[in-house]
């Protein structure tokens, strides 16, 4: 079982936790734990997609909040996912974003087309969503 921790990194702050607020937090880093334990991993804005009768299109396991600011407006409701291999392999794909998806290893940006066979995913890879951004770190 892998362990993989995400930051997402992002402008300004709706939490409205600042340091002078006592909570100790940089608002402009959100860094969460995940247990990648499902073959695949949604990521988008907000946490369902439905279509226009209401019915449930797709779930986002990583959920950007609708609303929450511009950088948050610059990923789509079913941007991209994350696949999980037999072989622990970790790869990204784009869902027809709006805004395009990208990984960023040592400083060297990789595009993630849509409609391609994914790019696989590295420890230490910081995987952009529009302008928004998640680190991925694996630990053992």
């Amino acid at each position: 079982t892998e362990t993989w921790s995400r930051s997402a990194r992002r402008t300004g702050s709706s939490t409205g936790c600042g340091r002078s607020s006592g909570c100790g937090l940089d608002p402009t880093v959100v860094a969460l734990q995940l247990l990648l334990t499902l073959d695949c991993i949604n990521l988008g804005r907000c946490a369902e997609v439905r279509d226009r009768r209401n019915r449930l299109l797709r779930t986002n396991h990583v959920a950007f909040s609708d609303g929450a600011g511009p950088i948050n407006e610059t990923v789509s409701r079913a941007h991209a996912h994350i696949d999980c291999a037999e072989n622990g392999e970790y790869r990204l794909f784009d869902d027809r974003s709006g805004h395009g998806t990208s990984i960023v290893r040592t400083g060297r940006t990789i595009n993630v087309p849509s409609g391609s066979r994914g790019v696989r995913l590295q420890s230490g890879d910081e995987i952009v969503l529009g302008e928004a951004r998640l680190r991925m770190t694996t630990t053992y």
